[in-house]
């Protein structure tokens, strides 16, 4: 369920055109290196981040044309 809000979120504020970073489940392969197996264990954990460091980096924009305009 969280990484269905982080997709939404991800797609309204970063990615407008994209319709996830997550890939389908018929796009899966058996045959994956260690790291892709890591990378597949933490992709929530990832898109997560890259949520909040989108919100951070919002809220710092704003911030600085607050003080730009002020």
């Amino acid at each position: 369920m969280l990484s269905g809000v982080a997709q939404l979120v991800e797609q309204v504020t970063v990615n407008h055109f994209v319709g996830g970073s997550s890939p389908s489940s018929g796009a899966m392969r058996k045959d994956r290196n260690k790291f892709e197996l890591w990378l597949d264990r933490h992709n929530h954990t990832m898109e997560l981040m890259r949520t909040v460091v989108a919100f951070v980096v919002l809220i710092m924009q704003i911030i600085i044309l607050i003080k730009i305009a002020g």
